[in-house]
C-alpha cells in the first residue's frame, strides 16, 4: 500500500526482507529520511515484480527513491527505473539476509547512517546487466551449484557451521553437484568444456562464499567479470577448487576468469539462473551483455 500523497521522497520497503527488519526498524531509519520536514511516502511490497511496476509507472512523481531490503529490492528498483526511463536520484537501505552489492559498495550496516547516505549522499554512476534483453540485473548473474548453496539454503544451517564451511561440505558431495557442458561465446573468448557453477559478476562477493579483490572489480568500467569453474574430475579438483576460493586466485585450471562486455551461455539443456539472488528464469541459451553507467546510486 501507498501511505500518503506523493513528495520527495519514495521508500519502497519489502516487508519481508531480513525476517521482517525492514518494517520491525522503520523507527530507525525513517526518522532520517524524513529530517527538515521531508515528507517520506512508503509502499509496502506484495510480491515479485511489485516494485518494477511501481516505479516504471509513478516513479517520476519523486525526487528521490530509496529501496529498504535486500539486493533483489534494489534489483526491482533498477529494473523499474531503467525500463521506465525515470530521472529520480536512488538511494539503497541493505536490509536483506544476503546483501552482497551493499557490502561491495561499503554501505554501513547500521541502518540511520545508511538512511543518510541514501538521502544526501552523492549520486555514482553504475554499469548494469542485461540478461536475455529483457531483465536487468545490477551486479550478478549466475548458474549452477554454488547459486543454491549461497541462496536457497537455510540462513540458520549456514550460520551455524559458516557459509564457506556448508559450502566445501556440499562440493565434496560430486554426485550432486550440475555437471553442464556449455559453449561459451565472448568478443574476447570461445571455449567449450563441463562447469559446475558460472557467474558474470560485478561484484567483490557472491553470497558469502566468492570474493574478488576489490582491485580487480570496476562497477563503472564497462566490464563485468565472468567466472567459470570446471565439473571436478576427482578430489585433486575438488581441493583446488576449495583453495583457489579461499585464497581469492581463480588462476589455476579448474577456473576460467575473465573481463568481458558481453557474452552467449549456450547449454545442452534448459539451465537455470539466478539474477542479484532471484530466480531469474532457465533457458538453454543466455546472452549477457553490460550496459554501462545505465544507472547511478547514491553512496
Amino acid at each position: 500500500m501507498i501511505e500518503g500523497d506523493k513528495g520527495e521522497i519514495l521508500l519502497i520497503l519489502n516487508p519481508i526482507a531480513g525476517k521482517g527488519r525492514a518494517v520491525e526498524m522503520l523507527h530507525e531509519y525513517l526518522p532520517v529520511l524524513e529530517e527538515h520536514d521531508t515528507h517520506v511516502t512508503i509502499y509496502y511490497t506484495k510480491e515479485a515484480g511489485d516494485a518494477i511496476s511501481l516505479v516504471r509507472t509513478e516513479g517520476q512523481g519523486y525526487k528521490r527513491i530509496i529501496a529498504a531490503g535486500g539486493d533483489g529490492t534494489l534489483n526491482e528498483l533498477v529494473n523499474g527505473v531503467i525500463s521506465g526511463n525515470v530521472q529520480a536520484d536512488l538511494g539503497y537501505l541493505p536490509i536483506g539476509t544476503t546483501c552482497d552489492f551493499a557490502a561491495t559498495l561499503g554501505l554501513p550496516k547500521d541502518l540511520a547512517a545508511a538512511a543518510e547516505i541514501a538521502k544526501y549522499g552523492t549520486s555514482q554512476e553504475l554499469d548494469c546487466g542485461l540478461f536475455n534483453n529483457k531483465r536487468n540485473f545490477i551486479y550478478v548473474a549466475s548458474f549452477g551449484a554454488f547459486t543454491d548453496v549461497s541462496y536457497d539454503t537455510p540462513v540458520e544451517l549456514k550460520n551455524n557451521i559458516g557459509r564457506m564451511a556448508y559450502f566445501v561440505r556440499a562440493l565434496k558431495n560430486l554426485s550432486n553437484l550440475p555437471n553442464l557442458a556449455l559453449t561459451l561465446e565472448t568478443a574476447e573468448n570461445s571455449l567449450e568444456g563441463n562447469f559446475l557453477f558460472g557467474a558474470v559478476l560485478n561484484t567483490t562477493q557472491l553470497g558469502g562464499f566468492l570474493k574478488l579483490d576489490p582491485a580487480v572489480v570496476s562497477l563503472d568500467d564497462g566490464y563485468f567479470e565472468i567466472l567459470l569453474v570446471h565439473y571436478p574430475k576427482g578430489p585433486a579438483d575438488v581441493t583446488a577448487i576449495i583453495n583457489g576460493l579461499m585464497n581469492m586466485d581463480y588462476s589455476g585450471s579448474p577456473f576460467v576468469f575473465f573481463k568481458t562486455k558481453e557474452a552467449v551461455f549456450r547449454f545442452q539443456e534448459e539451465v537455470a539462473w539466478t539474477l542479484d539472488g532471484e530466480y531469474g528464469g532457465a533457458s538453454p541459451i543466455a546472452a549477457v551483455k553490460v550496459l554501462p553507467k545505465a544507472w547511478k546510486l547514491t553512496t
